[in-house]
């Protein structure tokens, strides 16, 4: 039926009153309501920017300067990610949070040379400590 989560909730806000009642939220303290606050909040809320959805009354209010702020988790939270900077991309969207959020996306470049420093802290306790 639909082939992404961007396509679902593009279909989603269609319709207003499932809209202003979608519920995504399991982490927030007030499991009636969305806490806007964590990444299924935020990634849904940017869902319907990519698609150029109105998002009504889903997360009225919500810090928008904050949205692009999600630091993935894991492989499914990143490819979730990446299907909302194509959608938007398709769809022409050119708001910041767009860059913000493949910014978000890049590799971590991993730390170079901390063998070598916790082998060299090693070696000095080892010296401070003969056996």
């Amino acid at each position: 039926m639909w082939d992404t989560r961007c396509d679902k909730v593009a279909a989603i806000a269609q319709v207003p009153a499932l809209r202003d009642r979608l519920r995504v939220c399991w982490e927030g303290a007030d499991k009636s309501k969305n806490c806007g606050e964590c990444e299924k909040c935020r990634r849904t809320y940017l869902n319907f920017l990519a698609t150029g959805s109105e998002p009504g009354e889903f997360l009225k209010g919500i810090d928008r300067s904050r949205l692009a702020q999600i630091n993935p988790r894991n492989v499914s939270q990143r490819n979730f990610l990446r299907d909302i900077i194509k959608t938007a991309q398709a769809n022409g969207i050119r708001e910041p949070w767009v860059e913000e959020l493949r910014r978000n996306l890049q590799p971590v470049p991993k730390r170079k040379g901390f063998a070598p420093r916790v082998k060299g802290a090693l070696a000095q306790v080892r010296r401070i400590f003969p056996s």
